[in-house]
């Protein structure tokens, strides 16, 4: 029984040395190495030294070169296809970034001021700053103490009311037809139902919306442009395309022709409807102007913007 036993040990270390130098072979038989140079030589001389291996070393180097040429290939045109897909996307990138920088540019080239008066108007601006801080806005803060909100909301829709002819007017010469018929319709409510345009019933009863326009925005509209920037005593920020317009707006104010006999009493109502207007929020200019680094190139931007906006609206 021990010789059987042993001899059945003996066999099956020997079936299992076997297994593995079988598995050896196979493993390296089909082990291929990209581009061992060493291994195909080496292959060759196998095959020179002894023929009997049945191993074409022809055949392994068509197989290595065939299957590395194929990866070489598919990586050569992937690389080729990635190359192309990254030139493309940089072209993409570098179109849009160059779109990107035109309208910038663009921007900017718009927002570019006009002002050869540079020196005047800065010294016009702290001029008026003094004048709205020092005398217009303590008055106005008074007033609006005294006067009570309804009296100077009435006192403000009739000046309104009363501007309808320079509403209407360039309405029409921008050929603005529906905001020329919704400001008839709400100088006929206001002048009636709103008590001589005391009240806007036309805004809160029947929900038309003003539109206002002035000759400055009309000129804008049919692309004048705005000339040098111009700050005038007390009236402030403008250029010269709105200081041309001021002009069409004088002749088509009503109140241009109120008391035609009575020295000074139309520049007294309209100074006195500025100050109303003015005196319903008498903080707005301290607002705006509080945090400016540098208070004239603030106001000129922000009034060159504003009615660049109103034009193009």
């Amino acid at each position: 029984m021990k010789k059987i036993a042993l001899w059945l040990t003996f066999a099956a270390a020997n079936l299992i040395a076997n297994d593995f130098t079988s598995a050896g072979s196979m493993l390296d038989a089909t082990l291929v190495v990209p581009h061992d140079n060493s291994r195909i030589s080496g292959a060759r001389a196998t095959a020179a030294t002894n023929p009997s291996a049945n191993f074409d070393a022809d055949g392994f180097e068509a197989e290595f070169g065939g299957e590395n040429g194929s990866n070489f290939g598919n990586s050569s045109g992937n690389s080729g296809a990635n190359s192309a897909a990254n030139s493309a996307n940089s072209a993409a990138n570098s179109d849009g970034f160059d779109a990107e920088f035109g309208d910038l540019e663009a921007e900017f080239q718009e927002a570019h001021t006009s002002d050869p008066l540079s020196g005047y108007n800065r010294f016009m601006t702290g001029f008026n700053d003094i004048f709205y801080n020092y005398a217009l806005t303590p008055v106005a803060k008074g007033y609006d103490a005294v006067i009570p909100d309804p009296i100077q909301g009435a006192f403000s829709n009739f000046f309104k009311n009363l501007m309808y002819p320079v509403r209407l007017t360039n309405n029409l010469l921008q050929g603005k037809w529906q905001n020329s018929w919704d400001e008839t319709k709400r100088f006929a409510i206001n002048t009636t139902i709103g008590f001589a345009g005391l009240s806007d019933a036309a805004s809160m009863h029947f929900d038309i919306p003003a539109h206002n326009e002035d000759f400055g925005q009309t000129l804008g509209h049919w692309g004048v442009g705005a000339g040098p920037h111009i700050v005038w005593p007390i009236l402030g920020p403008s250029n010269l395309r709105d200081s041309v317009g001021m002009v069409g707006d004088f002749f088509t104010n009503p109140l241009t022709y109120a008391f035609p006999h009575t020295d000074g009493a139309s520049t007294g109502i309209k100074a006195f409807s500025y100050f109303n207007e003015y005196s319903l929020d008498p903080e707005a200019y301290k607002k705006l102007s509080k945090d400016a680094i540098d208070l004239y190139p603030m106001l000129r931007d922000a009034y060159e913007q504003r009615r660049n906006y109103l034009i193009k609206e």
